[in-house]
């Protein structure tokens, strides 16, 4: 059976992407911050609460599958960055408008 999340949700969810994360097929350099991800949880719901306009979420270039994920969700590239050390772009600020 398929159910929307709620918030007494939030530790499973939140465990559940640092397992995925874990054990990637593709690791990342550096490594990825989803491994320390927390309970917090409905961000977007929050997000409208606080009345914010947009929300933004950053990528890996790399990880082509989470970039089309977050477009199917409305999500637009905006702005490249490079990790410290780094000479290339390594990720992407990706935005949604929420009004």
């Amino acid at each position: 059976m398929v159910r929307r999340a709620g918030i007494d949700d939030a530790p499973g969810v939140a465990d559940l992407v640092r397992r995925a994360f874990s054990t990637q097929s593709r690791p990342t350099n550096p490594p990825s911050g989803a491994l320390k991800e927390t309970v917090a949880d409905e961000a977007e719901r929050e997000a409208r609460r606080r009345g914010l306009a947009r929300m933004t979420l950053g990528v890996r270039l790399e990880l082509e599958d989470n970039r089309r994920l977050f477009a199917s969700c409305g999500f637009e590239e905006t702005t490249l960055h490079r990790h410290e050390g780094f000479s290339e772009p390594t990720w992407v600020t990706m935005e949604r408008r929420l009004q």
